[in-house]
């Protein structure tokens, strides 16, 4: 999921004793400051929104394999980072929450993913293995997305890009123009590709792009266009299929301009947001004249699919 949008749009954690002060690594050589905040998945969207207004950033959510809390995280680059921190601490303190901060560089970042990261089965018949695994066979019948997120949102582990991606190949056709908006890594993207679609991708992080733009490449397979864009880029085409996994803020916030986008009978699949805000977003596409066809859940997350008249 991306939030504001690295996912993305598409958590806090609020703490019954005082906010610490936040913790930093030493000794790495480091192109990057990391700052993470830990939180109840209820709580995501809220820490989420906080981390991005204190850093600037797109935000990232992941859960950890047996821990019920999800880790949110935004990257900045390493010079200047000190402000960002007092950013931070100002914003997060008075709510009795906690940013830690470690400095990554990117060469550690690959490692880690090397080490941790393992091919998987996404959806039906299509399966997600990083470009490093090219031993892996997907079974007979069945789809592979060779994919290095890098340091862009989008490796698929998180439970709101799998809805988006069980949703997107539900609808998706050859042929038809699909847009990718809040890319992250292009892993949605990349599905439609596969399936014959016209893709055009955005994200308003230059290191999304540069993911999108790689992921492509190691598929063999073509976008129409990949740019560094907000909302939904003007150059873009009229499209069949919009996908959107990215905060519920900001999902409202373009539902008018989803629309607009959207050709007649059209499918936007909306993810990255939870149940608690699932009231307000329906109501909010409902008035852009958009109506909600289907919906999937897995635990607090959900993804919906609406229709344009």
């Amino acid at each position: 999921m991306r939030t504001s949008s690295r996912k993305s749009a598409k958590r806090s954690a609020t703490s019954s004793t005082p906010a610490q002060q936040p913790l930093v690594r030493r000794g790495v050589a480091a192109r990057w400051r990391c700052f993470q905040v830990r939180t109840a998945p209820g709580d995501v969207e809220r820490a989420a929104a906080l981390l991005h207004a204190a850093t600037g950033a797109l935000t990232s959510a992941e859960a950890k394999p047996g821990n019920h809390d999800i880790i949110v995280s935004a990257y900045v680059p390493a010079r200047g980072a000190a402000q960002i921190a007092r950013r931070v601490s100002e914003i997060l303190e008075p709510l009795r929450m906690r940013a830690e901060q470690s400095d990554v560089a990117e060469e550690e970042w690959e490692r880690a993913w090397k080490r941790f990261y393992r091919p998987f089965k996404i959806a039906t018949k299509t399966y997600v293995a990083p470009n490093w695994e090219r031993g892996f066979r997907p079974p007979p019948g069945s789809n592979v997305l060779w994919l290095d997120p890098g340091m862009a949102f989008g490796t698929g582990l998180h439970d709101s890009t799998r809805l988006a991606m069980a949703l997107l190949l539900q609808h998706v056709r050859p042929k038809r123009v699909v847009l990718d908006l809040g890319c992250g890594s292009g892993i949605l993207g990349l599905a439609a590709a596969q399936c014959g679609a016209t893709v055009y991708s955005s994200d308003t992080d230059p290191i999304a792009v540069q993911a999108t733009k790689r992921n492509f490449e190691v598929n063999g397979l073509r976008a129409a266009a990949i740019l560094r864009a907000r909302g939904t880029p003007a150059s873009f085409p009229e499209a069949h299929l919009i996908a959107a996994n990215i905060t519920a803020a900001v999902l409202m916030r373009l539902a008018k301009p989803f629309a607009r986008k959207l050709r007649a009978r059209g499918i936007l699949v909306a993810s990255g947001f939870s149940q608690r805000s699932a009231g307000s977003l329906n109501e909010a596409f409902e008035h852009a004249g958009l109506r909600r066809v289907e919906s999937l859940a897995s635990g607090p997350w959900r993804a919906y699919a609406y229709r344009k008249a």
